[in-house]
């Protein structure tokens, strides 16, 4: 019996000292360094927690009082970038040349849609995260997907019942196992409460790329859509064709993207939002995006933000064919290009943001 409360003990005391150790002596850049950490986050969702805490800490550190929170998809995270070749990095490269305090935080997931947009939203809320200033960036297939969430259903579920209820009773979101939803509980819990387990991700994605750069291993280089002659064939298979697809959109108030953009603006109201819509590549499959259906989806998806009187962008047509590095995502210079044209849109001579234009 001795050895047994000693070794709880020992057990209690190690928890309690790698606790504290890890929340006050873990730099913030190793969990946050210039956008959500994608090769953590995709093993452990709940790893976006320690996140935002990483981009709360960074604001109370440095006493900041103007700032943006950037979300997105796989094209706000900034794929297949680099962390300072991203949009936000952009942005911040250019405050800082201007001497301006404003900061953008990049929390781009890949493959997010519009209802894990609005979970983010709440999570940062959750956390006193202002989202006071607000951009908000999409793909073309993503306002007219079926499901309302691709990471953060676990999620919604704890910061609106209400939404995640009306999801699950309109076949949106099917309800997970009572096994299931114990399983999640449980990993949510001990990832919140257990730092050892918290923030164990992040903490193995520091050694394993310490060791990759001892070892010299080499990075992919970045290589334009136009030097990738398999790709047109990659994207005319069934399975990617989603991508250009000239059915008719149905945005109705009650689809499940549509739904969450209206939960979003609720939410958001008397705050500066900004959304905008990814650039596609018309040079890659210049048929399918000259489809009448492809077009008058496009148009359907503009009048659905004009007709809410959005602040919004179609940057479709608008980047050089030369910075895609495939159908949508963009080299380093189709990122610039925007985060320069969003900051003379949004950012004034006096320091402050106009988000009206």
């Amino acid at each position: 019996m001795k050895i047994i409360r000693k070794l709880v003990i020992f057990i209690a005391i190690f928890l309690i000292v790698s606790q504290l150790a890890i929340n006050f002596l873990l730099p913030s850049r190793y969990v946050y360094n210039q956008r959500l950490n994608y090769e953590v986050f995709r093993d452990n969702l709940y790893s976006i927690e320690p996140t935002v805490k990483a981009i709360k800490a960074i604001i109370e550190k440095d006493k900041l009082g103007n700032y943006i929170i950037f979300l997105g998809d796989s094209v706000g995270y900034g794929t297949p970038c680099p962390p300072e070749k991203t949009m936000s990095a952009y942005m911040n490269n250019i405050a800082k040349k201007e001497n301006s305090s404003l900061r953008v935080f990049n929390v781009g997931v890949p493959s997010t849609m519009f209802g894990d947009f609005y979970t983010i939203i709440k999570l940062l809320n959750k956390y006193d995260i202002s989202t006071q200033n607000l951009i908000i960036n999409f793909s073309y297939w993503e306002i007219n997907a079926k499901t309302p969430t691709f990471w953060f259903k676990h999620y919604l579920k704890e910061l609106d019942t209400q939404s995640y209820k009306k999801m699950v009773e309109t076949e949106h979101i099917k309800e997970n196992s009572l096994w299931q939803n114990m399983k999640s509980e449980i990993s949510h819990f001990a990832n919140k409460n257990v730092a050892m387990i918290g923030y164990s991700g992040f903490i193995t994605y520091k050694i394993k790329n310490k060791a990759n750069s001892l070892l010299k291993q080499q990075t992919v280089a970045l290589k334009v859509w136009s030097q990738k002659p398999e790709l047109p064939d990659t994207m005319n298979q069934p399975a990617n064709r989603w991508y250009y697809s000239d059915g008719a959109f149905d945005l109705d108030e009650d689809r499940p993207q549509i739904y969450f953009l209206d939960k979003i603006i609720e939410t958001q109201k008397g705050k500066n939002t900004l959304f905008f819509l990814n650039a596609t590549n018309n040079a890659l499959l210049p048929e399918a995006t000259a489809k009448e259906g492809f077009q008058n989806n496009l148009a359907a998806i503009n009048k659905c933000f004009s007709a809410r009187n959005l602040n919004y962008i179609d940057y479709n047509t608008k980047v050089n064919y030369n910075y895609f590095s495939d159908q949508v995502h963009l080299l380093p210079e189709g990122y610039k290009f925007i985060a320069e044209d969003l900051w003379k849109r949004i950012h004034t001579t006096k320091g402050d943001l106009k988000y009206a234009f």
